[in-house]
């Protein structure tokens, strides 16, 4: 009997799939039943039909009001919700049983008089799409968002999604000016979690951990985005990240998990600005961004992973607070979403674990740390499958399985499976790094990659593998590649150590590794099979020429590394010889060093 046939036929003659599945309705069941124990509001008693093709917007807004004071639990019946922008307060559970809640379409308008700044004002052509408390983009050579807070004939009155603050203001209406004949366009984002849309609701906007929305949850719901009717050449990447499913701005212990979101032409889910405390979990984003049409520009469509959290960028100081921090998002599966699974910008004390990214075009997990250069920190990313990541010509289609950007305290990527991407991972400006335990395999480019500026970076007991017949490797590639030279920002206290490297006939690098001004890299402990030698390296300098300490050649093609390129000792070549090269100027300058007539 097979061990799967065995496992299958336990828990007293019961199949444990059968079993399994059992356990997981009646989990579900006493959830549910826990949930509706407390206040709740159907919200088909408020009027919501369910039928997919009705408006439901204001029949759920009727039923959230009726447990604002309280708190308590929004339930959505079986059936098919149309909704958009529902505004969400603190202490509600969303919860649904068997429940589809369907995007509305983007609406499209112009506007027929021209809008200064801080004025709070416009008229349109067509105001018969848009309603009170509709969120919309308004956009001439800038785009702001905006929400609608009154509406007369074609005259529509309007307030910021939050108070725009710079350092030398602070804009309570339009923060730019606006020709007449600017896109106005009413966005299909479904749920907006925060402390209300006027600015009338910010007014500690000072101090990020005050205020905002606290303990809501989302369980259990289908969510289905908006694709059809869409002028794509409106877009821009604040509209892509306003069209998703939910957005969350400053919340505390605010979770999404067992929901389903499928065919959204931007990330399904974000938590923007500052967030602390939160689990987005055993969750399924599919389809995400592949709907927009070739002609998007890459910058849209680097807006549409599964899940993205995001430093606000309404703040033009890379000191603002507003980032997130202790977050957990864990057991999700990503399935063809463009930009990938997983966007952190700017987050600390975060946890990606045992999630499952297949199918994307640009990083499958990303954590980076903002383009002002914020950082992010404490961030930890372990036990994940991450599969197909392809370079389909686009700008910014990377390919990347993992990458590691501006981490600026510390981060960790071990126990992961990246495999068939055109680069397994990639680090750029991190300190204090971990990179163990994982198992990279079949990359088209190269395996472990760093760029610039990397600082104390262990890279230990991971496997690096290319299956016999793989035919995508590509000529010129490598394992791992060590190259800062388009920057004076070097690579430093770089140790790879123990790493197993496993290349077949097929893999068509002439090298496992290649160095390109990476200075001050140890390599320790190294060994495995191959059919090219271990490494090129282009530095000549002694002070830059890595150090190979007890590697293993034996199983890899000529020398390990030619003559002159690196201080070696007691590593065992091919043919048997246990090399010792330790440079003389090398050594000289270490002395010298240690005598405190050189600094480091």
């Amino acid at each position: 009997m097979s061990k799967e046939l065995q496992e299958s036929v336990t828990n007293n003659g019961e199949a444990a799939g059968i079993r399994r599945n059992i356990d997981g309705m009646q989990k579900f069941a006493q959830e549910l039943s826990a949930a509706l124990a407390d206040q709740v509001a159907n919200v088909k008693l408020f009027g919501a039909t369910g039928d997919g093709e009705m408006d439901d917007t204001d029949a759920v807004r009727a039923a959230i009001e009726s447990i604002r004071a309280t708190g308590g639990t929004l339930f959505f019946p079986s059936g098919a919700y149309r909704c958009r922008a529902i505004v969400v307060p603190s202490n509600i559970t969303i919860i649904g049983n068997h429940a589809v809640i369907k995007a509305k379409d983007v609406f499209y308008t112009k506007t027929t008089s021209a809008a200064s700044v801080n004025s709070t004002s416009v008229t349109v052509q067509n105001p018969n799409g848009v309603y009170v408390g509709d969120v919309i983009s308004l956009k001439s050579n800038e785009l702001e968002l905006l929400v609608v807070t009154g509406k007369s004939g074609d005259v529509i009155q309007l307030e910021p999604m939050r108070i725009f603050k710079e350092i030398a203001g602070t804009h309570t209406g339009f923060k730019y000016e606006h020709a007449s004949g600017s896109d106005f366009i009413v966005l299909s984002q479904i749920f907006w979690v925060t402390q209300g849309l006027t600015t009338d609701s910010d007014p500690l906007d000072n101090i990020p951990k005050a205020g905002g929305v606290e303990n809501v949850t989302f369980k259990g719901i289908k969510f289905v985005g908006s694709k059809n009717s869409h002028d794509y050449s409106k877009f821009t990447v604040y509209e892509l990240v306003a069209s998703g499913a939910i957005f969350f701005y400053r919340t505390a212990n605010c979770n999404v998990s067992d929901c389903i979101f499928e065919d959204t032409y931007s990330t399904t889910v974000v938590y923007y600005g500052w967030n602390t405390n939160f689990e987005f979990s055993s969750n399924t984003c599919r389809n995400v961004g592949y709907v927009i049409p070739t002609n998007v520009s890459p910058q849209e469509r680097d807006s549409t992973s599964g899940i993205t959290l995001h430093w606000d960028m309404r703040y033009d100081s890379k000191t603002s607070p507003h980032v997130s921090d202790s977050y957990v998002i864990e057991n999700n599966t990503f399935n063809h979403c463009w930009n990938g699974g997983v966007f952190a910008s700017a987050t600390n004390n975060g946890s990606i674990l045992n999630n499952d990214v297949d199918g994307f075009v640009s990083h499958g997990i990303c954590v980076y740390g903002g383009d002002y250069g914020i950082g992010s920190s404490a961030v930890i990313v372990a036990n994940n499958r991450v599969r197909n990541g392809r370079n389909d010509g686009e700008p910014l289609g990377y390919g990347m399985g993992i990458w590691l950007s501006i981490i600026s305290k510390s981060c960790s990527a071990t126990n992961n499976f990246v495999d068939n991407c055109e680069k397994g991972i990639v680090v750029n400006g991190v300190r204090n790094t971990n990179i163990s335990n994982n198992i990279i395999s079949n990359c088209t480019t190269s395996f472990m990659e760093f760029t610039l500026s990397n600082r104390s970076v262990n890279v230990c007991n991971n496997i690096f593998m290319l299956e016999n017949g793989y035919a995508d490797s590509k000529a010129g590639s490598c394992v791992v590649l060590i190259d800062s030279s388009n920057s004076v920002n070097d690579n430093a206290n770089v140790v790879i150590q123990s790493n197993l490297y496993s290349c077949s006939s097929s893999f068509k690098g002439s090298h496992i590794t290649r160095v390109i001004e990476g200075n001050d890299t140890l390599f320790m402990n190294e060994r495995g099979q191959a059919f090219v030698p271990f490494a090129s390296i282009s530095d000549e300098v002694s002070a830059k020429k890595p150090k190979m300490m007890n590697c293993d050649f034996a199983g890899m093609a000529g020398s390990g590394v030619a003559e002159g390129q690196a201080w070696l000792l007691n590593c065992l070549e091919a043919d048997g010889t246990i090399r010792t090269v330790l440079d003389t100027a090398a050594i000289d300058r270490r002395e010298n060093a240690d005598a405190g007539l050189v600094s480091e």
